[in-house]
């Protein structure tokens, strides 16, 4: 985890350790359409280092997995994606809030090659 700490940060290392789906509680005040994907609408293309292989990030899981991963450096930038892809499997905000703090996320880390 490169030095972040905080509940939510094992909480993602043991989802992506485990490779299980998480399914979100539905809280009171969220509507059920809320939790039923966590997929992107459009996928985003990512290129994690110079001569490797573009990977397509299809859903929260896969943001999340890439933030846990291969963004070592702690921005903020980072943290929004971190928080916005559990807030996600939480059913408190819809995907695209989370797709777009991924594609800031990994603009600012120089990975991203198609949004």
């Amino acid at each position: 985890m490169h030095g972040e700490s905080g509940s939510a940060a094992r909480k993602w290392a043991r989802i992506v350790r485990l490779g299980k789906q998480v399914r979100p509680r539905l809280l009171p005040h969220v509507g059920t359409d809320m939790t039923r994907s966590s997929r992107f609408e459009r996928p985003v293309v990512i290129q994690v280092t110079r001569h490797g292989p573009e990977r397509m990030v299809f859903d929260v899981n896969d943001a999340a997995a890439i933030l846990l991963r291969d963004l070592h450096r702690q921005t903020e930038k980072r943290k929004v994606a971190m928080n916005a892809c559990l807030q996600v499997l939480r059913g408190e905000i819809h995907p695209p809030a989370a797709r777009r703090a991924f594609v800031a996320a990994a603009l600012e880390a120089k990975i991203l090659r198609s949004d």
